[in-house]
C-alpha cells in the first residue's frame, strides 16, 4: 500500500459519500501539496550537495 494509493483509496471513498464540487479541489490541492513536496525536498538535496561539494563544478 503506497501512499498514493491510499490516498486514492480515500478520495474515492470521499467522491462516494460527497457527490458535488469539494472532490476535485480536494484532489487538485492533494496533487499540488504532493508536487511542492517534491519540489521541496530536491531543492534540499540540491543545496545539501552544493555544501559538501562547495568547489565541484559539473
Amino acid at each position: 500500500m503506497t501512499p498514493a494509493y491510499t490516498a486514492a483509496a480515500v478520495l474515492a471513498e470521499t467522491a462516494e459519500h460527497h457527490e458535488g464540487g469539494m472532490v476535485w479541489w480536494a484532489a487538485a490541492l492533494l496533487t499540488f501539496g504532493a508536487i511542492a513536496a517534491l519540489a521541496v525536498v530536491l531543492t534540499l538535496m540540491t543545496l545539501w550537495e552544493r555544501k559538501r561539494h562547495p568547489h565541484a563544478h559539473h
